[in-house]
């Protein structure tokens, strides 16, 4: 249960990196935090691959949960190389490998089409884009994080009874137009936290960056 929590969780954290234009609406879309959304999104796009590092942490205050676990995520459009929670996701776009170092296992599957997923949770490159289809969002504050002034945008989806989160926390710095972190506010009562810690763009990438090495598994189950 706890790998299908924090696959769905990242998921969202990082989608498509398609950039699909949300459709004007002052009545639900906050100007201020358009403006500072626009300006992230069309700095991300210019990168060419994307190399991060990030803290996730799954807090749960009624069933007493409070665990935080660092992860590595390296993409470039929707291919990408996730490793978190003793757990190597890779996808080259067209497959998937999920290889689970405990078993010593990899399970190969096809990428699934984005409308078969619940809640078009299926690609980690969403951090950077996923505000931009769906959602209404507001300016909620300014804050100051380690020394550094940040924006805090509330996102919530237009359509909420499709989704099982009510609420998406975007704090972006404003030095760098760089996100800082995210929080996915489930409606099961699990908050799902993504802290970035490094971010480097434009990373240079190999052929092997997005495939993965099959025979380095002492079990692989091919479910395709």
């Amino acid at each position: 249960m706890k790998k299908i929590l924090i696959i769905s969780a990242l998921s969202v954290f990082i989608l498509s990196s398609n950039i699909i234009k949300a459709q004007e609406n002052t009545d639900t879309k906050d100007p201020k935090a358009k403006a500072i959304l626009d300006k992230l999104s069309s700095k991300n796009k210019s990168y060419a691959s994307i190399e991060a590092e990030f803290d996730y942490k799954l807090e749960n205050k009624a069933d007493g949960i409070d665990e935080t676990q660092s992860g590595k995520i390296l993409f470039s459009g929707n291919k990408y190389r996730l490793n978190i929670a003793g757990q190597e996701i890779v996808s080259d776009g067209t497959t998937l490998w999920t290889f689970i170092a405990d078993a010593d296992e990899v399970q190969i599957s096809d990428v699934p089409e984005e409308s078969e997923s619940e809640d078009s949770f299926l690609n980690p490159s969403s951090i950077f884009t996923l505000y931009e289809k769906g959602f209404k969002y507001t300016y909620d504050k300014l804050e100051t994080i380690n020394g550094k002034s940040v924006d805090v945008i509330r996102l919530y989806p237009e359509n909420p009874e499709e989704k099982s989160f009510h609420t998406i926390i975007l704090k972006v710095i404003q030095e760098n137009t760089q996100i800082q972190s995210m929080t996915i506010k489930s409606k099961d009562g699990n908050n799902f936290t993504y802290a970035l810690k490094t971010f480097n763009p434009n990373v240079a990438i190999n052929a092997s960056s997005f495939k993965f090495d099959e025979s380095s598994a002492g079990d692989v189950i091919d479910l395709r």
